[in-house]
C-alpha cells in the first residue's frame, strides 16, 4: 500500500483468546484470526502460514531438570504446572503427547499465562508452565527461566486467517506485514 493509503487507514486491533476462531471467521465476526495448529481445508477461509516455533516447558534457573536441554514427558507430568488447562487438552499438541504417554500433570494450578503468574512460578523454582518459545523470548535472554524442549520436541505452525471471498486491501496488507515482521522474520 502507498503511504497515502496507510495514513487514511483505519486499523482496529482486538486481542482475543477464543476456542472457535475460525467459527468466527465464517460468522463474520472477525476479519482475521492469528491460529495455530493443522491448516484447516475449509475453503471459505485463507490460510497465510507465518512461522513455526516450539512448545517449550519453562522452569527456574535452579530447577533440577535446567541444565538439560529437553524434559522427559515423564518428568514433566511430575512437576506442579502453572498455567492455563487448555494448554494439554485433548487435541493440542502437549495434550496428545500426554495421552501417547499415559501420562499427566500431578498438580495444576489454572491461570491465564497472560496473567503472568504461570512464568513468574517458573521463574520461582515452584513448577513448570508451558508455552510457545517465542512466547517469551525477551525473559529467555534476560536468562530469567531456562526452556526445555518436551520430549523430542513439540512445534506448532501459526497462520493468519481471513475469510476466503472478502479480504479487503487493508486485511491483505496487514497480512503482508505479518508476514514480514512476526517473531522469526
Amino acid at each position: 500500500m502507498s503511504s497515502s493509503h496507510t495514513r487514511r487507514m483505519h486499523l482496529e486491533l482486538v486481542a482475543e483468546a477464543g476456542g472457535s476462531p475460525l467459527d468466527w471467521l465464517r460468522e463474520r465476526r472477525l476479519d482475521l484470526a492469528i491460529v495455530v495448529g493443522d491448516r484447516p481445508t475449509d475453503p471459505r477461509i485463507s490460510h497465510h502460514k507465518l512461522f513455526r516455533d516450539e512448545l517449550v516447558a519453562l522452569v527456574g534457573r535452579t530447577h533440577p531438570e535446567a541444565k538439560s536441554e529437553r524434559i522427559a514427558l515423564k518428568a514433566l507430568a511430575r512437576e506442579h504446572y502453572w498455567g492455563a488447562e487448555d494448554s494439554f487438552s485433548p487435541g493440542t499438541p502437549l495434550g496428545d503427547a500426554f495421552a501417547r504417554a499415559g501420562v499427566r500433570f500431578a498438580r495444576v494450578t489454572a491461570l491465564p499465562f497472560l496473567s503472568g503468574v504461570p512464568l513468574e512460578m517458573a521463574r520461582a523454582g515452584r513448577g513448570v508452565t508451558v508455552c510457545p518459545r517465542w512466547f517469551v523470548q525477551d525473559s529467555l535472554r534476560r536468562r530469567e527461566v531456562v526452556a526445555l524442549s518436551i520430549g523430542r520436541g513439540l512445534w506448532l505452525d501459526w497462520f493468519v486467517a481471513t475469510p476466503a471471498v472478502t479480504a479487503s486491501p487493508a486485511t491483505n496488507a496487514f497480512v503482508a506485514l505479518l508476514r514480514q515482521h512476526h517473531p522469526f522474520a
